[in-house]
């Protein structure tokens, strides 16, 4: 009850339970008919009547026909699965009929077993009191050979070629999406690989600016230190304002090489100190 509580909205959403569970109450019906079966052959005997005897034969049949169909269906709806515009053909109530029409192909296939399925005496060595349950067919030959004909191409050739071409597309769907997808995270990693090199490129053309900022402005207060101690103070009152200006000059052509934007703003900045 936990588990069917639990699970209940998984069921009824996917279609492919549906299936799976239609091949369960095929081979339930398969294992009803396995305790007539070693009765049966234990005794040596058939003791469950005509009736029963039919109902043993259309119960096996079934479960043949049944379970192949319902692979073949199965392998569609997973063949399905890979296309988006799919999903009407994959809803429950689909499905349900799906199961149906497998159930009706079945018994329709079965009806000749119900039909010529007959308990008889058994054979000479046996007691002759015994009875076994078997198939007596009234065809003539053609009719048998196209019965046999039928059954084959019904119970073998046909749904093996469903099931072969559904998962030959099916293998052939997932390789296209496995490349197409290596292909988009190729090009994703060639995109960041490019946005990263740009970034390592951003970042050192910024570290090299910086050094020779500082470079140039180091040599402008290098060059003023040592003016401003070798001369005088008459003549540091002299060359003073010429190693300013020097200086204010050096920086300013740092700035504009640098950062062409402050060009307009030396006026502003520079203008009094220059003059």
């Amino acid at each position: 009850m936990t588990l069917r509580g639990r699970y209940s909205k998984i069921r009824k959403k996917s279609v492919s339970n549906y299936y799976i569970l239609n091949l369960a109450a095929a081979d339930e019906l398969l294992l009803c008919t396995l305790p007539l079966y070693c009765v049966s052959t234990y005794t040596s005997d058939w003791v469950f009547g005509e009736v029963v005897c039919k109902l043993a034969y259309v119960f096996r049949e079934s479960n043949k026909y049944t379970g192949i169909l319902t692979l073949v269906a199965l392998s569609v709806d997973r063949c399905l699965a890979t296309y988006h515009d799919s999903t009407p053909l994959r809803r429950v109530p689909v499905g349900v009929a799906v199961c149906a029409v497998v159930w009706l192909v079945a018994v329709g296939a079965t009806l000749p077993y119900a039909v010529h399925a007959t308990v008889t005496p058994a054979a000479a060595p046996l007691d002759a009191r015994r009875r076994t349950c078997r198939l007596v067919w009234r065809l003539t030959t053609a009719a048998r050979r196209a019965w046999t004909y039928s059954q084959l191409a019904l119970g073998l050739v046909a749904p093996l070629a469903v099931i072969a071409g559904a998962n030959a597309v099916l293998l052939w769907r997932l390789r296209r999406r496995s490349s197409s997808r290596r292909s988009t995270t190729s090009q994703s990693r060639r995109r960041t690989d490019a946005a990263a090199a740009a970034a390592a490129a951003d970042r050192r053309n910024s570290s090299r600016r910086r050094a020779s900022s500082l470079a140039l402005a180091a040599t402008t207060k290098l060059v003023s230190h040592v003016f401003r101690h070798l001369f005088t103070r008459k003549k540091r009152r002299i060359l003073f304002n010429d190693v300013s200006t020097a200086s204010i000059t050096l920086h300013y052509i740092r700035n504009y090489l640098l950062w062409p934007k402050s060009k307009s703003n030396f006026k502003n900045h520079y203008g009094d100190a220059v003059i």
